[in-house]
């Protein structure tokens, strides 16, 4: 998958929320980003992204992570830059009283 980021002659409007040492290079030049399915390989990575919005880096983030892929009410997908996570989205089912069912986001970066 291909996602091109608009430059400012493009009006089209798109937030993506990168590592902050990207940032500044994705608001410059297009690039190449990939989506994937997270694997338990990227804990680690995900632990770091997290540390960056201010919560503490875990080795619990492995059990969280095998726990969120093993649940079928649950879905993880991580943007990759070259070989490196930059950001991930979290997807849950959720049940609430005043809308009925639903899908519940969580970002990682």
């Amino acid at each position: 998958m291909q996602l091109v980021l608009p430059t400012r002659n493009n009006s089209t409007s798109c937030k993506l929320a990168l590592a902050k040492s990207q940032r500044k290079k994705a608001s410059l030049e297009i690039m190449n980003l990939h989506l994937r399915t997270l694997t338990l390989h990227d804990a680690e990575a995900i632990a770091n992204l997290s540390s960056q919005l201010g919560y503490q880096a875990s080795a619990e983030t492995r059990v969280w992570l095998q726990e969120i892929l093993e649940s079928k009410d649950h879905c993880a997908f991580g943007a990759v830059l070259g070989d490196q996570l930059i950001g991930c989205i979290h997807g849950f089912y959720t049940l609430r009283l005043e809308s009925g069912a639903g899908v519940g986001l969580a970002k990682g970066s």
